[in-house]
């Protein structure tokens, strides 16, 4: 690298007679100076693997060859060393006197092909130990060196020499401290700071790395998808740097590019650790990233306005636009240049009605759009958890209820229940694919006009587009479900061998003698009012024949105990027990109670209660949503009642049920009756509805009146009078004011 030359002399004019000192060094302190030389570095391991693979590279120019640079991570007899070589020219006698080992003297002064300059990396290995090794061949002779750190300055020692008939080169071995993660110090060093040189042989420990490099190249920035510097960065001749934002007064850029720079565009210190932050090398740097970021723009900008991809179109709509590299690698852009995008003319060709508010996911979230709508047609109901269908533990307070979409990041295997489920067939999968996957089961038959008006954003002003929008969809969709499930159910099919294994494991017979130990659950003892569930538990040893004889049993493991409690809660506030009964199993009988249940109608998993049709789930509902209502309508007696209202009769115990069960819980049971695409029985509620508007009207007609509660026969001709054809209660049939009324 050719180094700024500066000047050799400053001329001071002045008619003053000035006695003048020249600095010089202290002959007697000489000692501090090698001291500065031998460990002038910041980062010692970082710097030792870019001053030596760079010298590599360079040693490969000077000799005109092509052949990969070699760098290893290995062990010896010895311990654990890095290790570099090269097939360069090699270090004669001659170069090592007059080179190698004289500080600031350099061959690449002159030269910006090659990346040294200073006479320092030679040394940087003794900044991290006392010795470096060196094996070098130049000639037809090969060398072995040791350089080492002296009370004075480093002296490099020949230890031995033999004719060779191999090429020239030169290879550098460090020696690792005796630190427990030394290797992983060198490993994560030398990927950072060879992340662009990229003609390099990694062996042993680091062979992964010959994986890594791909590196895509624009005119102003480079791109390697496995970069390991974060946000955007500089790349000299092929040495990364990061950017001191402080230092060029700008906002740090949250974009994974370096801003490519060739060798001599940017000063830099002498340990080469870092640029000067000269006034010229600022203006620099500020016009690259202006120039970087418009090649950015141009390139994420569409050249045909007519899209074909959803996936193209969404994230170019949506504020999240991309540019495309390969078919493997692609870099989202941040929203200030996405928003730069010229849009003009852009078209979506196969829904050109499509809003593009459907589109936008710059939240994160999934609560609207085409991913919405594609994860109401795969109904997500259960989970395989060890070889056993299970809904979600939606019923733990720790865990989140999660929602599988079309961009979920969820590693979980995805299957697709197209035939029912198989207890054998579940295990098989959880020993032959993952432990835990998602079942899906197929829901596009189900969706109606308001899924598709909700998650499209069909607007009214354009009815006449809605037909081509959902067909649209629904291709679409048809196109894309099974790509998006790893197996189907009825495809995955149980060898033999399996069966008989899975038979031997099952060491319990259930026959009328074979016992069984589980938790009972009751209401505790305790009458104190609290908000905790005032259930306990006891223990209790039957036999498997007894259980069966139960009229309901509700079961779960005993790592579900609290959603067996609140469960219970729920059957006993609503007034709904009867002779159900609630028990935990230990997980040795997980297996005894799956085969009960496939035997058996009266015994259910507390997981399967919950999936099932009932009504007391549906009660729970009803009140979370319409509690308020109920309550209002049976105080009031103006109209008459519907003849069936749905369980008013546990209306009197909302307050106190919905005290004694944790709020967790009850968002949980919301979110599973969303989830199975239930829906209360609403052709139930209309005279609810009507009674509350018309109630409300008849409120606001006597307040204007100056009409107050107190007085019910004047409300009650001012609603028979408003509303004549609605039927009132007999109470006010009586009245001699009812004749008067209809004779207006």
């Amino acid at each position: 690298m050719k180094l700024e030359s500066s000047s050799a002399a400053v001329d001071v004019k002045t008619n003053m007679q000035m006695p003048t000192i020249k600095a010089e060094l202290a002959q007697d302190k000489l000692h501090k100076m090698w001291d500065l030389l031998q460990s002038p570095y910041r980062d010692p391991i970082a710097s030792l693997i870019r001053e030596y693979v760079s010298n590599c590279f360079d040693s490969h120019i000077e000799a005109g060859v092509n052949t990969p640079v070699y760098v290893t991570l290995e062990e010896d007899q010895s311990s654990w060393y890095w290790a570099c070589e090269d097939f360069g020219v090699g270090l004669s006698p001659d170069r090592c006197k007059n080179v190698f080992m004289k500080y600031l003297n350099s061959t690449k002064e002159e030269t910006n092909n090659q990346i040294g300059a200073f006479g320092m990396g030679s040394k940087s290995g003794l900044g991290y130990t006392d010795v470096v090794h060196i094996r070098t061949r130049f000639d037809g002779t090969e060398y072995k060196y040791m350089l080492h750190k002296t009370t004075d300055a480093p002296t490099l020692a020949l230890v031995d020499s033999c004719p060779t008939d191999k090429c020239n080169g030169t290879q550098i071995k460090i020696y690792l401290k005796d630190n427990w993660d030394e290797r992983d110090k060198f490993e994560k060093r030398t990927r950072q700071q060879l992340t662009y040189f990229d003609n390099i042989h990694y062996a042993e420990s680091l062979k992964h790395l010959n994986k890594d490099f791909v590196v895509y190249k624009g005119k102003n920035f480079w791109v390697k998808p496995s970069c390991a510097l974060d946000g955007m960065h500089l790349v000299i001749g092929k040495v990364a740097y990061p950017i001191n934002w402080e230092n060029i007064g700008l906002e740090r850029v949250d974009l994974n590019v370096a801003l490519s720079f060739n060798i001599g565009d940017l000063p830099v210190i002498f340990t080469r650790e870092d640029i000067r932050y000269t006034d010229e090398a600022v203006r620099k740097i500020k016009d690259k990233i202006t120039a970087a970021q418009l090649e950015i723009i141009q390139l994420a900008t569409p050249e045909n306005k007519e899209i074909h991809s959803l996936y193209e179109y969404k994230t170019l709509v949506s504020g999240r636009a991309q540019v495309t590299f390969s078919d493997e690698y692609s870099m989202v852009l941040p929203e200030n240049l996405s928003n730069q995008i010229d849009l003009k003319g852009v078209n979506y060709s196969p829904n050109p009605y499509i809003n593009k508010r459907c589109l936008d996911f710059s939240n994160n979230t999934n609560k609207d759009g085409i991913d919405n709508l594609f994860s109401r047609i795969l109904s997500n109901q259960r989970k395989l958890y060890n070889g056993r269908n299970l809904a979600c533990n939606w019923y733990n307070a720790s865990d989140k209820y999660r929602k599988t979409s079309t961009n979920s990041k969820n590693q979980h295997v995805k299957i697709l229940m197209d035939e029912p489920s198989d207890p054998r067939k579940n295990r098989f999968i959880a020993n032959k694919f993952s432990s835990y996957g998602d079942l899906f089961t197929d829901n596009r038959e189900n969706l109606k006009l308001d899924d598709y008006k909700y998650s499209l954003k069909l607007r009214k002003d354009n009815k006449e587009t809605w037909r081509h929008q959902i067909q649209w969809f629904q291709k679409w969709a048809d196109d894309n479900f099974e790509l998006f499930f790893d197996h189907k159910y009825s495809d995955i099919e149980v060898p033999e061998e399996f069966e008989k294994s899975a038979k031997v494991g099952a060491t319990r017979v259930i026959v009328g003698s074979d016992e069984i130990r589980y938790k009972a659950y009751r209401e505790t003892e305790n009458t104190k009012w609290a908000d905790d569930l005032l259930v306990t538990s006891d223990l209790i040893k039957s036999k498997v024949s007894d259980l069966i004889k139960k009229p309901n049993v509700i079961w779960s493991t005993r790592d579900n105990e609290n959603g067996l409690k609140c469960t219970y809660r729920l059957f006993k506030n609503l007034k709904c027990f009867g002779t159900t009964l609630f028990i935990s199993v230990a997980k040795k009988d997980v297996e005894v109670m799956e085969l009960l249940e496939e035997e058996n109608s009266n015994i259910v998993s507390l997981d399967n209660w919950y999936l099932s049709e009932n009504d007391l789930f549906e009660c729970f509902v009803f009140f979370s949503k319409y509690g308020n209502l109920v309550s209002k309508f049976i105080k009031h007696s103006i109209f008459r009642k519907p003849l069936y209202i749905p369980y008013e009769s546990y209306a009197k115990h909302v307050d106190h049920y919905m005290n004694r069960i944790p709020n967790e819980f009850k968002e949980h049971l919301l979110k599973i009756f969303k989830l199975q695409g239930k829906e209360l029985q609403m052709d139930k509620f209309p005279a609810l509805t009507s009674w509350y508007k018309d109630e409300a009207i008849v409120e606001s007609t006597c307040k204007k009146l100056k009409i107050y509660a107190e007085n019910k026969q004047a409300k009650a001709m001012i609603a028979i009078k408003m509303f004549p054809n609605r039927p009132v209660s007999s109470h006010y049939r009586s009245l001699k004011s009812y004749l008067l009324i209809n004779n207006l």
